[in-house]
């Protein structure tokens, strides 16, 4: 018999390994949902080591005055002043400018940040012709171009992205950025010498215009008293806030930023007038309402008030005269609502805790629970 042989195939469906559409779209929903979830933590973690970075820039610096005055018995100044060092015991003083300072704080303590050959740089050109400081040369100058735009990492803190844009000054030079000032008190930032400013404990901070503390003069203490406080650098590059090697209001230093006027009274304080800036104008690229709105206000060309402003959340970064590093609170207590006449409240006693930690002779006693 014959049998036949019959090849069978074995036929089947087979189903493609591939996503379908409906499959591959919620796969990337939950990826999203996933990423959602995680950023608010990543976001976190990154602030939180900015701020841990920010504050070891603070002490370093802080720790770095405090040094200066081992070697000087005396704080650095927060700026000094070109021309004839005339005292002015009456009047309204002169305010900083490029065109008339010479070395601030910073560059005055550049040897104690391992920046000695940038101070010799400095030092050189000032002291060219300069007898008695008659014809000194002033920081604004074309001589120190190359200087004042140098990088100085220890002096930028990483949450403040616009540090990475330099200054434009009018004649279109550019200027390194910071984000830490000195603490002048509760006075204008003139170059009054030792008048009813500097001299009144409602008034005196640390570090003033021509005039500055040791730190054993301190008679509040130490650890109560503000020493370096957060600035915010500008938000263009013709806001000249946040500008290492500048003096004055805003650019290296703190004042005028409690009770007395009272328009800008206290950590990143918003109102339309705060912060008194030199060369503040609209001409920035931002209008008053902008500035505002993106917590950077500021009022007037006369560079005499500026507060302490930070991108952190919520507060700043400080550290004081005993190198304790503190945030302090957008909400620590002030004591003047904007509009208190300050002739009125002068020599009140009644200052409020921030009033305190940023006056370093008000004879007030305060503990580290108040900050």
């Amino acid at each position: 018999m014959n049998v036949s042989t019959h090849n069978y195939r074995c036929s089947s469906s087979r189903r493609s390994s591939g996503f379908t559409l409906v499959e591959l779209l919620v796969v990337i929903s939950i990826i999203g949902v996933l990423i959602g979830m995680l950023m608010p933590a990543v976001n976190a973690a990154r602030e939180s080591a900015n701020r841990a970075s920010c504050s070891n820039n603070i002490r370093q610096l802080a720790l770095a005055c405090l040094n200066y005055d081992q070697s000087w018995k005396a704080l650095p100044c927060a700026c000094t002043q070109t021309g004839a060092w005339v005292e002015r015991c009456n009047g309204n003083g002169v305010m900083p400018t490029p065109s008339n300072q010479r070395h601030n704080w910073v560059i005055m303590i550049l040897p104690f940040i391992e920046q000695t050959s940038l101070f010799n740089s400095f030092v050189e050109k000032f002291e060219e012709n300069n007898a008695n400081h008659a014809n000194s040369r002033a920081i604004g100058d074309t001589d120190f171009k190359d200087l004042r735009v140098i990088e100085l990492p220890v002096m930028k803190c990483p949450t403040d992205a616009n540090n990475k844009i330099p200054y434009t000054d009018s004649a279109n030079n550019k200027w390194g950025r910071g984000n830490y000032g000195a603490n002048m008190g509760l006075t204008l930032a003139d170059y009054l010498g030792h008048d009813t400013w500097w001299t009144n404990p409602g008034a005196r901070g640390v570090m003033g215009p021509r005039h500055t503390l040791s730190a054993g003069e301190i008679t509040d203490g130490a650890s109560n008293t503000i020493l370096l406080a957060e600035l915010r650098s500008g938000l263009t590059a013709k806001d000249p806030r946040g500008t290492w090697a500048m003096g004055g209001a805003g650019s290296s230093a703190t004042c005028r930023n409690g009770y007395i006027c009272g328009d800008d009274n206290g950590p990143n304080f918003l109102h339309a007038g705060s912060d008194d800036i030199f060369d503040c104008s609209d001409a920035w690229g931002l209008n008053s309402t902008e500035r505002l709105r993106l917590k950077m206000p500021c009022g007037g060309s006369t560079n005499r008030q500026a507060t302490t402003r930070s991108m952190h959340q919520g507060g700043v970064m400080t550290a004081f005269a005993d190198n304790s590093v503190h945030f302090i609170s957008d909400n620590i207590q002030t004591r003047s609502s904007f509009g208190e006449n300050e002739a009125n409240i002068r020599n009140n006693t009644e200052f409020s805790v921030w009033d305190c930690i940023n006056l370093s002779s008000d004879g007030k006693s305060i503990n580290n629970a108040d900050f």
